[in-house]
């Protein structure tokens, strides 16, 4: 995985991938890296928390009914 220099190109590009691995969008060894960054990485597994709340809170407010 790429990390960017600057740290608001970073964290863009971190949602970006925690998005895809929610929606189910990645390559399995992507979603394989993805999987172990956030058995090791805290934060970002927190991230991964905020991002699929925020997701899901959006689904909510177009659903029928």
């Amino acid at each position: 995985m790429n990390t960017p220099t600057s740290p608001t190109l970073a964290a863009a590009e971190r949602d970006l991938r925690l998005s895809a691995y929610l929606d189910e969008e990645l390559a399995p060894e992507d979603r394989a890296a993805v999987e172990q960054w956030l058995r090791e990485d805290t934060e970002a597994a927190e991230r991964l928390r905020l991002v699929k709340a925020d997701r899901d809170a959006l689904r909510g407010q177009f659903e029928p009914g």
